[in-house]
């Protein structure tokens, strides 16, 4: 049943049927691993899908998946789509996430959105901003790591970040960002007026000496709403100490491995 329902996704929204998740559903791997697989219910009368979690990972999906995900998800009330991972589906790109955007505006359910490596520059920022700046918006979780944002996508993007009310995780790891001005002075004021936004990491974005000043004042030792910031070791040690702040331990002992994703490939 949960095979079928996985395969009518994929025609759903016109992208092939994975193997290495056929495997699975079939039985031919461990059971944590199926976890991770996509388990889907077939749709309702509404339109709607009966899940919670959506993981499809590099998937060839384009624009017109997104489009078919973003109209599928555009009345998702409780319960619904809590969390969507689309990461390493680099056809996606700016015309992709415009068009799940589009249909996101309208979602009150979805709290985590995940898409990393999808080929996103400066335009798609624009529709991520205008995602997180709107009042019924509920993620809580944005994480664009691996994408081509640019200077001009942190500033389109800062401009939503600044009126977020629920966004409190925002990766933007190896975006291509340096240290155009009025990028990063738009960055420092959304650190300053996003209500909730906690937990950002900004590493393999080389902004230099001149970016890390200007970003200063929105990390100084009152601003204790900013729970953890990281960014690129690549900065002299004084300013990096100044704006690092690492995220807390969870009580668990990691076997003292240092944190860190993998740089994308250019």
């Amino acid at each position: 049943m949960v095979l079928a329902n996985y395969g009518k996704l994929c025609k759903l929204i016109g992208v092939p049927v994975n193997a290495h998740i056929n495997d699975i559903l079939r039985g031919g791997e461990e059971e944590e691993e199926l976890v991770n697989a996509t388990l889907l219910q077939p749709p309702t009368a509404s339109g709607g899908l009966n899940i919670a979690y959506l993981e499809l990972l590099d998937s060839d999906i384009g624009p017109d998946g997104c489009k078919v995900l973003g109209e599928t998800l555009k009345s998702h009330t409780q319960p619904g789509l809590l969390t969507m991972k689309l990461k390493y589906n680099r056809a996606i790109g700016d015309a992709g996430v415009s068009a799940l955007c589009d249909g996101l505006f309208t979602n009150t359910v979805l709290k985590q959105l995940h898409l990393d490596y999808c080929g996103i520059g400066p335009d798609g920022a624009i529709k991520l901003a205008q995602l997180v700046s709107i009042r019924s918006s509920v993620i809580e979780t944005l994480s664009l790591q691996g994408n081509s944002l640019g200077d001009d996508g942190l500033y389109h993007l800062s401009l939503g970040l600044a009126r977020s009310i629920t966004l409190v995780t925002l990766n933007l790891s190896d975006n291509s960002i340096r240290h155009s001005t009025e990028a990063l002075t738009a960055f420092r004021d959304a650190l300053t007026r996003a209500k909730a936004l906690a937990h950002i990491d900004f590493t393999f974005n080389h902004i230099e000496i001149d970016g890390a000043n200007i970003l200063l004042p929105a990390l100084a030792p009152e601003n204790t709403k900013i729970q953890s910031f990281q960014v690129d070791a690549s900065l002299p040690g004084d300013l990096f100490t100044l704006l690092n702040r690492a995220p807390k331990a969870d009580g668990k002992k990691k076997g003292g491995k240092k944190k860190g994703g993998s740089k994308k490939k250019k």
